[in-house]
């Protein structure tokens, strides 16, 4: 408890950093000399409004943020860091057929670990979020409604250990490569607690409890590190210098509570496999590139019960000067369930940035979205705030 309710001070003492420097990271990228910290933050203002579907009560609009990201990474040495990610985003779902604004905003601490990186070989430890897919993460995808599904096989807020090992035969024409594992359980520790809404595990429209014990359940709860997850990332072949690939497994067991409460029958299993190509056009204005990428995941015995769900999901962007377009779209489908009929998903959205200076975006976009024959049209808008700094802690 007190090494916990420590970390959270450790963490809030860096999220000084900010005042203290105003600087860009584009700039300054690295102090020459450590010591030094170096930081991220970001937060968007989202407007959603269903404007048409097939069920017309559910029209509604929200008005809320979202992707509220503060990242640090204190560096003592080249070869040590204190990294630490504060997240805020929606812990509780929208009422049913209302439209709220800024309802269920929660802060909390998403990771919170040591890293030592010795260059081809480096080792972490603490509360992280285990690598397994591709085109869940927001500094790949940054479409407006790009990662709707893909965000369902996240993972996030594990405690525990674990390694990366890299190597790098560009010259030979092989690429680079790193590969990653981890052991880990779900956090159940102080450090999940949210800050402004802090909703309970069983409390309805919970997305995220604030707090979790061993006896609430969920796959991963288990109090031991005995889950696990591994990746294998790459690219910088001699045949497409461009190409980047990502392959996941993992496996996260059902929990002690679930085994006995018979709401778990059985370990999940999952695979992932990912590509990604940018192509830059010369013959375009504005430095344009054209990034298309694709991912499919497959889950076994979801969340501890029998039953599959895969996912099939593509997108690409048009960058230009400051514009950004993105097209993308995800298939969903839920088969082999004893107990629920095969259901299959979809999601197809559009959206446009465009860099108003260095630290604001702005977007739009529009989303078809069908969830269990239920479909539905969204439009979104977005500003976006950002800014990245780089302060020497030496005199």
């Amino acid at each position: 408890m007190n090494k916990a309710i420590a970390a959270w001070g450790l963490a809030a003492a860096i999220g000084c950093g900010p005042a203290l420097a105003r600087g860009d990271d584009k700039e300054n990228p690295k102090p020459v000399e450590t010591p030094y910290l170096k930081g991220s933050l970001g937060i968007q203002l989202r407007f959603d409004g269903t404007f048409a579907g097939d069920d017309d009560p559910g029209r509604r609009a929200l008005l809320y943020l979202d992707e509220g990201d503060a990242e640090f990474s204190l560096h003592p040495t080249d070869w040590l860091a204190l990294k630490a990610h504060v997240k805020g985003s929606t812990v509780r779902g929208p009422a049913p057929r209302t439209s709220e604004a800024f309802r269920g905003f929660g802060v909390f601490m998403e990771e919170l670990y040591v890293d030592l990186d010795f260059k081809h070989v480096a080792f972490f430890a603490g509360k992280f979020n285990p690598a397994f897919g591709l085109m869940h993460k927001a500094d790949m995808v940054r479409g407006i409604f790009s990662r709707d599904f893909a965000l369902d096989y996240e993972l996030t807020e594990k405690v525990g250990f674990g390694a990366s090992l890299r190597g790098d035969a560009v010259e030979h024409g092989l690429g680079r490569h790193e590969l990653t594992a981890a052991l880990f359980f779900e956090d159940t520790t102080i450090l999940r607690c949210s800050l402004v809404t802090s909703p309970a595990f069983s409390e309805p429209l919970t997305t995220r409890a604030s707090t979790l014990s061993l006896g609430d359940g969920g796959v991963a709860n288990t109090e031991t590190p005995n889950n696990a997850a591994i990746a294998l990332t790459g690219g910088g072949f001699g045949f497409a210098p461009d190409l980047e690939y990502h392959l996941g497994y993992r496996l996260q067991r059902a929990s002690p509570a679930g085994l006995a409460a018979g709401t778990e029958t059985a370990d999940e299993h999952g695979v992932s496999v990912g590509f990604r190509h940018e192509f830059k056009i010369a013959r375009l204005p504005g430095g344009t590139t054209v990034t298309p990428m694709v991912e499919w995941a497959r889950l076994w015995n979801a969340g501890g019960n029998e039953g599959q769900l895969e996912y099939f999901s593509a997108a690409v962007a048009v960058a230009t000067g400051p514009w950004e377009l993105w097209l993308s779209g995800s298939l969903r489908s839920a088969f082999a369930s004893p107990a629920a009929a095969d259901i299959h998903d979809k999601v197809f959205s559009v959206s446009l940035d465009h860099q108003v200076t260095d630290w604001m975006k702005a977007g739009a976009g529009y989303r078809f979205r069908q969830v269990a024959d239920i479909g539905d049209h969204t439009i979104g808008i977005r500003l976006w705030f950002t800014h990245d700094f780089t302060l020497p802690l030496r005199r």
